[in-house]
């Protein structure tokens, strides 16, 4: 009869390694004051907002359709609204 033995490997620690990139931003949010919290959730608030304003814009200008003052307004306005809505939810 032949007995084999199982090699336990021991887990790996995770000592060394760096945190996870998440890890790292939440770390560096928690150390800031409220202040410096806002501002950065408004910088990447700001960035959403303008692809947004960038795609509406492209939207436009390639619209074969011709569109007067009242349609641009309109469309503007639920624009807005939308991402005046999702401010107030944030």
């Amino acid at each position: 009869m032949q007995t084999t033995i199982k090699n336990n490997k021991p887990k790996q620690v995770n000592e060394g390694k760096k945190p996870s990139l998440l890890r790292q931003i939440v770390d560096k949010v928690d150390s800031m004051d409220e202040g410096e919290k806002k501002l950065v959730l408004l910088t990447l608030m700001q960035d959403e907002f303008s692809a947004k304003y960038r795609m509406l814009d492209n939207e436009i200008a390639s619209s074969k359709e011709i569109m007067d003052e009242k349609k641009i307004n309109s469309l503007v306005t639920a624009t807005r609204k939308e991402i005046y809505e999702q401010k107030i939810r944030s």
